[in-house]
Parts: structure tokens; C-alpha cells; sequence
């Protein structure tokens, strides 16, 4: 093999890795947007005002701030033509990669300064700064499994 068919090759391999995701994207961000709604829900079930809305393909959290009556610190996410990550605007944590996953088959999963990213780390991780603003961020560990969203 010539080193122009290796070329080939590695842009197929390419053209094949962005089309898996591309067509995956969509249910990773669900996946996400589910955990996140699962913990609001929590949350607010246990006294913490915390809330969530999804308007014009935003999907955004929310909890009241001391500015006043309708003041508001809030996170919003969502998912850019390219859907090769997950735009974050309020939140340290600006993006979310998405691509395949560790490991052989088609799954795609999230990623973080390059590093895999559980779906439930990543809801922590984004949630923990918004809803606990005054205390030291939380120690979001890999104590809980990778989930991929496979075909």
C-alpha cells in the first residue's frame, strides 16, 4: 500500500468517524439534557429552587441569584450545526466534546480536555457551580461508568 492510498484511507476512516457523529449526536445531547433534568428535579424536589426551559433549540437551567426579584444565574446548552460538541454558555465549562468512544464500535460519547466523560459526571459537572456557588466545587470522580450511545 502507497502511502497515497494510507491517505485515502485515513480520510475515509474520517468521513466515516464525523457521519457516526453526526448522526449520534442528537441522542447524546438528550441523554445529557435528561440526566440534567433528573437532577433539577431532585434538586428542586428538596427545597433548592432550580429549574429548567427549553425555548428556540436552548435548553437552559436556571436558579434564582440575590440580584432581585427576577434575577437569575442560569446555564444554557445546545447543540451547534457542526455537532461535534455541546455549546455551554454560564458555566465554566464552555463545551462538551462528542465523539466515538474508547474502545472499538460505533459509540459515541462525551469528552472533556480530551478525556472521557460520563453523562451523569457531565451533569454534575455543569450543575455543581450553578446550584452550589458557594461552596468548592464537587469532586466529580470516575466512580461511575462511561455509558456510549451505541446504534
Amino acid at each position: 500500500m502507497s502511502w497515497i492510498d494510507e491517505r485515502i484511507e485515513e480520510k475515509r476512516r474520517l468521513e466515516e468517524r464525523k457521519q457516526i457523529v453526526l448522526v449520534k449526536a442528537g441522542s447524546l445531547f438528550a441523554a445529557l439534557w435528561n440526566e440534567i433534568a433528573r437532577c433539577v428535579t431532585e434538586a428542586a424536589q428538596k427545597g433548592i429552587p432550580a429549574a429548567i426551559s427549553v425555548a428556540a433549540g436552548n435548553h437552559v437551567v436556571y436558579v434564582p441569584s440575590k440580584g432581585g426579584a427576577f434575577a437569575r444565574k442560569e446555564i444554557t446548552l445546545s447543540l451547534p450545526k457542526d455537532r461535534t460538541s455541546i455549546a455551554i454558555a454560564g458555566s465554566p465549562v464552555r463545551k462538551l466534546d462528542i465523539d466515538r468512544s474508547e474502545g472499538d464500535g460505533d459509540g459515541v460519547g462525551l469528552k472533556r480536555d480530551g478525556k472521557q466523560i460520563s453523562i451523569p459526571d457531565a451533569a454534575v459537572l455543569l450543575l455543581d457551580p450553578l446550584i452550589f456557588a458557594d461552596l468548592p466545587a464537587h469532586d466529580v470522580g470516575a466512580k461511575r461508568p462511561v455509558v456510549t450511545i451505541e446504534r
